[in-house]
Formats: C-alpha cells, sequence, structure tokens
C-alpha cells in the first residue's frame, strides 16, 4: 500500500485515505536558460557588433553556442543556490569580421531560485575583463592546381603540363605570380564577404617534340569569391574553375 501510495505522490494525484482527501503536488522544476544582449559593446575603445558565447556552462547544465541577439531554450537544473558560470571562448565581430577571440574568461555566479525559470542575461563586456585576448586576421591565399589539362588555344585543342598564374587580384590583395602546382603564401585582407578576382595574365606551359613552351596570355575576365572573416581563406584554382579562364585565354597574347 505505501508503494502505492508513493507512485501516485510522484504523479501528484488526489488521494483518498480512509476518507480523508490529501491533495500531493509535485516540486517544480528549476530551469535556466541563456540570454545573450552582446550588440554594439564596447571593449577596450573598440565598438564590437555582437559577441558570440561559446559553450556556456551554468552549475550542471551547458549552452553549447549562444549567438548574440538571441535567447537559449531552458534546460532543467538539479542545481540551486550559488552556482559558477563558465564561458569556454567567445568571439567578437566587428564590420562581419570575427575580430576578437576571447579564452580563459575569468567564472562568473549567478544565485539559482529553486521551482521557477532563471534567466543568465549577458548585456556588458565587463564579464570579459581578465580573459586573453587574441586579435584574428582575415587572410586569403592561391592553390594553383592548373596542371595537367587540354586546352583550347587558339582554336588549337592542346594538352598542357601547367598554366602558371600572374597578377593575382582577390580583393585588396595582390599575388604576383603562383606556378601551376603550387600554393602561395597567405596575405592578411580587409575584405569579407563576397569579392573580385582578377587575374593579368596566364602562361600556359606545354611539349612540343620534347620541348617545354611557354605561351603568355592575357586573361581578360572577372570572376569572384566569398572571404570567412577570421580565418584562411584558400582560393582554388583547379578543373572546376579552368574553363573560364581558358575561355579567355586565346583573346589577347601578352607582348
Amino acid at each position: 500500500m505505501l508503494k502505492k501510495l508513493s507512485l501516485l505522490a510522484v504523479l501528484g494525484v488526489v488521494v483518498l485515505i480512509a476518507g480523508c482527501t490529501v491533495t500531493v503536488t509535485p516540486t517544480a522544476s528549476t530551469t535556466i536558460n541563456t540570454e545573450n544582449d552582446l550588440t554594439n559593446i564596447s571593449f577596450n575603445g573598440v565598438t564590437l557588433d555582437e559577441i558570440d558565447l561559446y559553450y556556456v556552462a551554468v552549475g550542471d547544465v551547458a549552452f553549447p553556442y549562444v549567438a548574440a541577439g538571441t535567447t537559449t531554450s531552458t534546460k532543467v537544473t538539479q542545481s540551486s543556490g550559488l552556482v559558477y558560470i563558465d564561458i569556454d571562448s567567445a568571439v567578437g565581430y566587428v564590420g562581419g569580421r570575427g575580430v576578437y577571440l576571447f579564452t580563459n574568461i575569468p567564472s562568473l555566479t549567478k544565485n539559482l531560485t529553486a521551482g521557477v525559470t532563471n534567466t543568465i542575461t549577458f548585456n556588458g563586456s565587463s564579464f570579459l575583463n581578465g580573459s586573453s585576448v587574441l586579435i584574428r586576421q582575415t587572410k586569403v591565399k592561391v592553390e594553383n592546381d592548373l596542371i595537367n589539362l587540354s586546352v583550347d588555344v587558339g582554336g588549337v585543342t592542346t594538352n598542357v603540363d601547367a598554366i602558371d598564374l600572374a597578377g593575382i587580384a582577390i580583393g585588396d590583395v595582390v599575388f604576383p605570380f603562383v606556378q601551376g602546382g603550387q600554393t602561395s603564401a597567405a596575405q592578411v585582407t580587409n575584405r569579407s564577404g563576397t569579392v573580385t578576382v582578377m587575374i593579368d595574365s596566364a602562361y600556359v606551359l606545354t611539349t612540343i617534340l620534347g620541348q617545354t613552351v611557354t605561351l603568355p596570355f592575357a586573361v581578360l575576365t572577372t570572376m569572384s569569391t566569398t572571404i570567412t572573416p577570421g580565418i584562411t581563406n584558400t582560393v582554388v584554382f583547379d578543373e572546376s574553375t579552368a574553363a573560364t579562364i581558358i575561355n579567355a585565354l586565346g583573346k589577347k597574347k601578352v607582348k
């Protein structure tokens, strides 16, 4: 009988005992959510468009990602009273670029009220004081995979060993020369999003009667690529982009 009453009590039902009515009310859960209001935040004299938070642990629950301007769904916690809040890392954006990477962020504390939803709100940059700050750069490099191709040059299909590219302008950076089969060093760019790609000239290397011959051409074409902020972006020229370059080769030879 006691086991049955215990089960009914958990279910929160009305139990009749010897003509008496006993109402059993289950304890309300304690839940947590996080609210990220970190937009247009000043940090060390710089205004950050937003700050995204990664892996926010509140007591015994964790939120893997909390984007700026969002509120997470609630999670049930077994904790109450004073708990620690630990943030693995945060990224601050300026002009769409992830410029600042924050790590080793000092722990925060929060008093959780039992039986209700506790909202952890981030609305200022003071919690970042004392953290490690890395200023991330956006970089671009070129990978030239234009090797061992069959090319129509001036109406004649020719097997080429490689196509070397010269004067490659990607957004605000220029790569003077990238040999076929080679990858350039990375350069820092101040651009992100969609940028223009232009190639000044191309040098077609082919073998004729056992001798390597270099045919120079101007490349009269414009392409585009997408630059992701805060990382090294690799712009690859390979078979998928070869047609665009090759179609322009026969238009004008480099003098």
